[in-house]
């Protein structure tokens, strides 16, 4: 029963009016405890609402849920011993209407129906106004009626607002209850003007209550009357419920496809309440009404960074949580100060350092917390935001931003230097007792402890709140300014479909978010994302709407037994439903090759629309013979998965072993030794040279030039058999294993190795130059199936295939691992993107290979041998490791469950990035070609056909 949650506080307050003042106290720290215990039941899903169709446990409201019930417990606590050196007119109706106030702002944060959610945000403005009411003075009743009037006006422009979303729904004629969830599922059908007005009213009329500028002016004189306990949960509480309801709707404009007219007026109003804070802070001569403008400053900050979306609203999140922690600390040790020295005016206070140094500790930490001190959260959640800004091309908003926090900064800081350290001959009153600051300094712990140390469930929750529109445009735009795509999967976890993002720059980014049924394309807007979002569709049945391409990569069902996105009948054993790409006209004919080809290969289809010999268009279609190679590492016994992993493609033994080796030691916190690194280094680049000069050789072959094409067979077995030497299997495999290798590296071996390498040198050597020497090669070479810079961005090409078309990226040199940092990788760039390119390209990185590998063969190479010991791998997390392959860059991504089981194992082999770079080199080149371009890629099957 999820509504226990709010009622039992809501019971207790009205019995706290009728009951003596002691029984009232008990009551308050009693009721907080259980209100803590039943919001952590909430977070491990064991209350569930008795009436669904209103209340919901959503992402943002558990979130602040469990911040409010922190809050409220440690608040109780010190309400205690301030109630105890303070003078409170009619204490009964103190305690209960904080308990009133606690059910009101727990109704807000499970609300999910829009009407239940502007009910309960209207009953925290009559649940906290005789709070504000407490001392009976003059100006307390001013803020007060101040408090009152401003907020029921602005809960009327939210009412109004929260119509017209009612009515976007009916002018749309969509039938759906009008909660949330149920409309950010059906925004896109909503009438965007309405929808667009109702968001309008709705930020203003509960941004009065978030108090944010220029409908903040209730706040200063509320959070200067009310009694201490009362403005820490004020600011640290209510704030976040106004926000609340801005952010739920702001959900449903960016599912509406809106977030470009939502996104800039939460930027202004943001900018607008940092800069009124930054101007009145600097004036401010009370203490409290300083932290109230610290307040709408941050919750500037939060609006600001909402609005940037992606990685900025993650930032707001964090934001979010640390500014509850750390200014409900600083209300509370401004309540010590004003029982300590009887006066809110900074000039009465002075040497508080001396005089009440617990009080001091608390405060100058919660100083240093607000104003973003590292490693506090608000730094962090700052510098997201900031990022955030830049990436997204909010240059000018950004300084503003950066600008008003400094000021912001110097006021504060001039203020608490005078209160700290200035000269004092005020006598103390109070006795600083455990009670009185230890609840702070609590606050301020778990403000650190989470900057170090975030338990995944929260982290989990706080990405969960990021919507999926932020995700794709920062995804989006990420890639759009020159980022890459590394992965793009879906996954299962908790009963819900999430997307996870592995980007790169000149750093991996990480993102997740919650996966919707059907969404806008990313690959509409950006066309690296074209493959894993077929790929998505395929697994998952999660429709991108509007690919321009959205045809099976593979042929399988997909694993929720839900329709499939292609129509396809899997009962069927040949892949028929195809819908090929077809050129019309009367010279248009069509060349089918495959999928039974005449070499022993894994059959593919190639389906070439020819106009004569020129291809206008070749198509190439995969997954005859699906493996599930993900399903089977997912489901194996852990003991196997490695012997599974370093099968995935027979030709990149060693790189998909290794991959599967550097995620298990990662997530099982094992250390490998340096010799380790040494021995799997040289059998990466072994691994490398034999395929890159078996690759020349059939290059030769297919210009009939066979002297070359001979000796490079003869070498190529030379350099397996070198991997032979090293772990009796010349592919490389058993080599690597998780924590090391299998086998050691004595100095006989490094003689004998050391000998072949010395030998063959010279004959690879001059095999390149004979090649590349050959007028006849170069002919055919030069100009055959070539690839554009652009081209090979838009198609994500990688490893040669990259490099050929002026793309230097080589994971070695980017993302070093193993013996590669202390190895010169050069770039390899070529600029002409065709065969030429491709085989200059292969040849470079031979003769550098093997140059790295004489150059490791010298020292005695120490390691320690290991076996195949079970790991245990840690719970809630995710890995992933990226290896420069021969092909390319080669990717393996581990997600855990919370017993440490493997949730998902996603691989991406470069040829899933590659096989439509071939494509791409057909056209307008003569079909006969097609052999010679097939070889200058030498792309896997069964590393694509996972």
């Amino acid at each position: 029963m999820l509504e226990i949650v709010f009622l039992i506080p809501f019971l207790t307050g009205a019995g706290a009016f009728f009951l003596p003042n002691k029984i009232g106290r008990c009551l308050l720290v009693l009721t907080g405890a259980i209100h803590l215990i039943l919001s952590v039941m909430i977070w491990a899903g064991r209350l569930t609402p008795i009436f669904p169709e209103y209340f919901a446990v959503t992402p943002e409201g558990l979130l602040s849920l469990l911040v409010i019930s922190l809050l409220f417990f440690l608040i109780s606590i010190y309400t205690i011993a301030y109630l105890k050196a303070s003078d409170i007119h009619a204490e009964n109706i103190f305690t209960g209407s904080m308990l009133l106030f606690l059910s009101t702002m727990t109704m807000v944060t499970l609300s999910d129906h829009i009407m239940v959610m502007w009910i309960a945000i209207e009953a925290t403005t009559l649940a906290s106004a005789p709070l504000i009411y407490t001392h009976r003075t003059a100006a307390s009743l001013e803020a007060t009626w101040k408090y009152v009037l401003i907020c029921s006006v602005g809960i009327a422009m939210a009412l109004l607002g929260s119509v017209l979303v009612t009515v976007a729904m009916d002018v749309g004629k969509v039938d759906a209850p009008i909660s949330f969830t149920a409309m950010t599922d059906v925004a896109k059908k909503m009438d965007p003007m309405w929808l667009k007005a109702g968001f309008v009213f709705i930020l203003v009329g509960y941004g009065t209550k978030m108090g944010l500028a220029p409908m903040h002016t209730w706040l200063p004189d509320a959070h200067s009357e009310a009694p201490s306990p009362a403005s820490a949960l004020l600011s640290g509480v209510l704030l976040n419920c106004a926000y609340l309801g801005i952010f739920k709707t702001n959900k449903i404009m960016h599912a509406a496809g809106l977030a470009d007219f939502s996104g800039p007026i939460l930027i202004v109003f943001g900018l607008i309440s940092i800069m009124a804070a930054a101007t009145f802070i600097l004036k401010q001569t009370e203490y409290k009404r300083m932290l109230a403008y610290s307040s709408i400053e941050n919750m500037g900050i939060i609006a600001f960074g909402t609005g940037i979306g992606g990685l900025g609203a993650y930032g707001a999140m964090i934001c979010l949580i640390h500014h509850s922690l750390i200014k409900s600390s600083l209300f509370l040790t401004s309540g010590n100060i004003l029982l300590g020295f009887g006066s809110r005016l900074i000039e009465h206070t002075g040497n508080l350092v001396n005089r009440m140094p617990k009080t001091f500790v608390a405060f100058f930490g919660g100083f240093a917390g607000i104003s973003g001190f590292p490693p506090f959260g608000i730094f962090i959640g700052e510098l997201l935001i900031i990022i955030g800004a830049f990436r997204t091309g909010n240059y000018v908003g950004a300084g503003f931003f950066i600008l008003s926090l400094c000021v912001i900064f110097a006021g504060f800081a001039n203020n608490v230097m005078k209160i700290s350290f200035d000269t004092s001959d005020t006598t103390i009153r109070i006795k600083e007792e455990a009670s009185l600051v230890w609840p702070q300094y609590a606050l301020l712990l778990t403000s650190l402890v989470l900057c170090f140390w975030m338990p995944d469930t929260l982290h989990q929750t706080i990405i969960h709140a990021v919507n999926f529109d932020d995700f794709s445009t920062q995804a989006v735009e990420i890639v759009s300014r020159g980022g890459k795509v590394v992965q793009l999967f879906a996954f299962q976890a908790n009963g819900t479909f999430r997307l996870m993002a592995v980007l790169r720059t000149d750093v991996l980014l990480v993102a997740a978010c919650d996966a919707p049924e059907t969404y806008p394309a990313l690959t509409a807007k950006c066309e690296p994302f074209h493959m894993f979002e077929r790929e998505i569709a395929e697994q998952y049945g999660i429709r991108p709407e509007g690919h321009p391409w959205l045809k099976m990569v593979r042929y399988h069902a997909n694993c929720r037994s839900v329709d499939d996105v292609f129509g396809n009948d899997y009962t069927e054993d040949i892949p028929g439903r195809y819908d090929y790409y077809s050129v019309a006209g009367d010279e248009i004919h069509e060349v089918a090759v495959g999928p039974v080809h005449a070499g022993v290969i894994e059959p593919g289809h190639f389906r070439f629309n020819c106009i004569g010999e020129r291809v206008l268009n070749l198509e190439i279609q995969l997954g005859y013979q699906h493996r599930g190679a993900e399903d089977l590492l997912l489901k194996a016994d852990r003991k196997r998965i490695a012997f599974i992993a370093e099968n995935i493609a027979g030709d990149t033994s060693v790189g998909h072993s290794l991959c599967h080796a550097q995620a298990m030691e990662a997530l099982s916190g094992i250390q490998t030794d340096d010799g380790s690194k040494i021995i799997r280094t040289i059998g990466l680049e072994l691994e490398r040279i034999a395929n890159h000069v078996g690759d020349l050789g059939a290059l030769s072959g297919d210009v009939a030039f066979l002297p070359p094409a001979n000796y490079c067979g003869r070498m190529r077995g030379d350099f397996l058999n070198m991997s032979l030497l090293m772990c009796g299997n010349r592919f490389g495999k058993g080599l690597v294993r998780p924590g090391g290798v299998r086998f050691p590296m004595n100095d006989d071996n490094r003689r004998d190795l050391t000998a072949r390498i010395r030998e063959l040198k010279p004959h690879v050597k001059h095999t390149i130059d004979l090649l590349f020497s050959t007028s006849s090669v170069r002919s055919r070479f030069e100009g055959c199936g070539t690839v554009s810079r652009s081209d090979a961005e838009k198609l994500g090409l990688v490893g040669p295939a990259g490099r050929a078309c002026s793309i230097p990226y080589d994971v070695r040199r980017c993302f070093p691992t193993e013996h590669y940092g202390q190895l010169d990788i050069p770039e390899n760039a070529e600029p002409t993107g065709d065969v030429w390119a491709r085989a200059k390209v292969r040849a470079d990185e031979v003769m550098q290979s093997i140059a790295f590998i004489e150059s490791l063969l010298p020292d005695p190479v120490e390691t320690e041998i290991i076996d195949m010991a079970d790991m245990a791998l840690a719970p809630d997390s995710f890995v992933v490791t990226l290896n420069e392959a021969w092909r390319g860059e080669l990717s393996h991504c581990i997600l855990t469950d919370g017993a440490g089981g493997i949730l998902r194992y996603k691989v991406k082999d470069p040829s899933f990035h590659n096989w439509n770079g071939l494509s791409m080199s057909l056209r307008n080149t003569g079909i006969s070609d097609f052999p010679l371009n097939n070889k200058s890629y030498n792309l896997s099957y069964c590393g694509f056909d996972l």
